[in-house]
Order: C-alpha cells, then structure tokens, then sequence
C-alpha cells in the first residue's frame, strides 16, 4: 500500500469508529462496485474517498486524494510507457 494510501486511510479512520479501517474500506469498496459496476476499480475508490472527504467536509482528505490520483496516473503512464 502506498504511503498517501495510508495516510488517507488514516484521515478517513478520525471520522469513524472504525476498528479495522482497511477492512471496513474495502467493504465500503465493494459495496460501490455492486452500486456502479461499468466504473473502473480505481474511480471506485475514488467515490469512496470522495464521499467521506464531502460528508466531512475535509480539505486535507480531499487535497490527499488529489495527490494519490495523481499518484496513480502517473504510474499508468509509467506503465503505459515501459
């Protein structure tokens, strides 16, 4: 797991009672995939993260999710490229 991963999983955790935030994630990740299965697997957590940093009202949660979807684009190209 990347470190801006873990750093927004642990945003995300400060908002909920959660005792196992990967789990309780992934679980929130699949229940978006059976809610929008045409969307890749990587916009699903996206609306995942999405929606917590909205319902809160984060600006941190939200700028990280900036820079892990950055993140990721620029491994796509990496990848894409190679």
């Amino acid at each position: 797991m990347s470190h801006l991963k873990s750093q927004i999983l642990s945003r995300i955790e400060k908002h909920t009672n959660s005792k196992s935030i990967q789990m309780d994630f992934e679980f929130l990740v699949e229940l978006q995939r059976e809610q929008a299965p045409s969307l890749r697997s990587d916009l699903v957590e996206v609306c995942v993260i999405e929606s917590f940093a909205k319902l809160y009202e984060d600006k941190t949660l939200d700028f990280l999710l900036y820079e892990y979807m950055g993140q990721q684009y620029s491994q796509s190209l990496n990848r894409t490229a190679a």
